[in-house]
């Protein structure tokens, strides 16, 4: 039984997707409306949100290619597939964020020095449909079956911009009935930061993914400690957790069994592999056996 090894692989059918396609189609709306109306209008903070609208937009894109992912086998050449196309593109598209953002900020304070008219009834408008087309695509996402963490991901993105758009809103109403033309600076400041600070936080996570870094969710320990909990497991060593995609946490791990017959070891190995998924949601796991003594068994079972 020495070296032997259990490789597990969970796949699941990719989820009916009318909910994301339809919740696109609304940032697509948001996007051309504000893109098109903060150069009409001359607004920055307009265009700000349009571009942080148009990144929620890769967000629900990357969902669907996830999910479509799903559906291809791994073959001799990708032995894994292409679960982490989502990771790269992730990564690549929030690099293009916070560029373009940072193009804005610098616009933003030659503005702020040197104000500019601004449409702001125009900008009251526009801000309106944005808030009122993030708020529904929420709800939208809210409805889908998947529930996963790429998407509640997005749907997180779009209830961010929702108060984007309602912060444009309050600007718009200041410049129009005030005539207070640095608010949309102001915003666009505001904005932009807050989609770098965003863009960065996204880049070191596909970093964190693409090194082979423990899953932020999970803690070494407490997975241990679990496999430890299974009976008939005497220790666990050599235990890696990674992540074969954004919302695919792995595990590799040597169990140390007691002596015991092959059929009994099949089942132990069968009980941690629910143990981990039970607990941690692990679905990705492969393990190997190595036989031993009558070592004391330390474990405290899911925290």
């Amino acid at each position: 039984m020495a070296g032997s090894r259990l490789e597990s692989h969970h796949h699941h059918p990719a989820p009916g997707s009318r909910y994301v396609w339809a919740t696109m189609g609304l940032n697509f709306a948001i996007f051309l409306a504000e893109l098109v109306g903060g150069l009409v209008a001359g607004s920055l903070a307009l265009i700000a949100d349009s571009f942080h609208n148009l990144t929620d937009l890769t967000a629900l894109v990357l969902v669907l290619v996830a999910r479509r992912l799903q559906r291809i086998p791994p073959s001799a050449g990708h032995t894994f597939g292409y679960r982490r196309a989502d990771v790269m593109a992730g990564f690549i598209n929030a690099g293009i964020l916070f560029l373009a953002m940072g193009a804005v900020l610098a616009r933003a304070v030659e503005h702020l020095a040197t104000p500019r008219p601004v449409a702001g009834g125009l900008m009251l408008g526009i801000g309106s449909f944005g808030l009122v087309a993030n708020t529904l695509g929420v709800w939208l996402l809210h409805r889908d079956p998947a529930q996963d963490i790429g998407l509640r991901s997005a749907g997180l993105h779009l209830l961010t911009d929702a108060a984007s758009s309602a912060a444009v809103v309050v600007g718009g109403w200041a410049v129009w009935s005030l005539g207070w033309y640095r608010v949309d600076p102001i915003l666009s400041l505001i904005i932009a930061g807050a989609a770098m600070v965003g863009a960065v936080a996204v880049m070191r996570e596909g970093l964190h993914i693409l090194m082979e870094g423990t899953p932020r969710h999970l803690n070494l320990a407490e997975v241990t400690a679990a496999m430890l909990a299974v009976p008939g497991v005497e220790a666990v060593e050599h235990v890696h957790l990674w992540s074969l995609a954004s919302t695919e946490p792995s595990l590799t791990a040597t169990l140390v069994l007691s002596d015991q017959p092959l059929s009994e070891a099949e089942s132990v190995l069968r009980a941690v592999e629910r143990q981990v998924d039970e607990c941690f949601h692990i679905r990705h796991t492969v393990l190997q056996v190595e036989p031993g003594g009558q070592a004391l068994r330390v474990g405290t079972g899911c925290p």
